[in-house]
């Protein structure tokens, strides 16, 4: 084997800078009734007091997936169990004032959640509602801001092409508890007939479990439940309104 050759690679390599790796995971969820997205608060290094999402360097050992799944499990996340989906890259040369940095950004989804305990104690992960996230109202450290906003676009379009908001619901769900995903993330009001209608016709988004919610209102009939198959997708699409509802 030529030796110049060998060595070329190594010769290459070594007239460019270093540059790390990490993984960012935008994890969303209904959290007690409102659209939430995981945040937590910087107390230390570059942009503390700022926000940020859940975030990893990548292990010399791992794929990236792998890393993400680990951001997952070390928020308290059963990674097996989540949406997880690839976003895209982000590498601006300045993104990370302490070194050249690169991020490969995930999105992950949830099912509903009312009063989860998570871990506390500085920068403690907290689900934020997204309005405040929209809003401006929190600072996002890094570039954080932009995958956030990325993610959230990612999310209410998919729910419209795909199944995608059954995986927001608890594994048995009503028809209203459905439409309230839709609601909540696109913030708008759904016409509760031609939604049923409408969802009714896709394959594997509505899966009959032959069985009724319990009945705690003792008004009419108790609606049925449902559960999801494998994400599928909507053919035409759902469309997002334009009324919004009233905050």
């Amino acid at each position: 084997m030529d030796s110049d050759n060998f060595s070329a690679p190594q010769q290459i390599a070594s007239e460019f800078a270093p540059a790390a790796m990490s993984v960012n995971v935008s994890i969303f969820a209904i959290y007690n009734d409102q659209f939430s997205i995981l945040l937590s608060e910087r107390n230390q290094g570059p942009f503390r007091f700022q926000w940020e999402l859940p975030s990893s360097f990548v292990l010399p050992d791992e794929s990236l997936i792998e890393a993400a799944s680990r951001v997952l499990r070390q928020n308290d996340m059963k990674a097996e169990t989540t949406l997880l989906e690839q976003l895209g890259a982000y590498a601006s040369p300045r993104r990370d004032p302490r070194m050249r940095s690169m991020t490969v950004a995930y999105t992950a989804v949830l099912p509903r959640i009312d009063n989860l305990a998570l871990n506390s104690g500085p920068a403690s992960p907290e689900f934020i509602p997204v309005a405040e996230l929209v809003s401006g109202s929190r600072n996002l450290a890094f570039d954080h801001d932009k995958i956030a906003t990325d993610s959230l676009e990612k999310i209410r379009t998919q729910i419209g092409s795909t199944t995608l908001a059954a995986k927001f619901c608890p594994p048995e769900f009503t028809i209203a508890q459905l439409r309230n995903v839709y609601e909540k993330i696109w913030e708008t009001s759904i016409e509760a007939g031609n939604f049923q209608r409408k969802t009714q016709q896709v394959p594997n988004f509505l899966i009959p479990l032959h069985k009724k919610a319990p009945d705690v209102t003792g008004a009419g009939r108790p609606p049925k439940l449902f559960t999801s198959g494998a994400l599928v997708e909507i053919h035409p699409p759902l469309k997002r309104k334009l009324t919004f509802l009233t905050h």
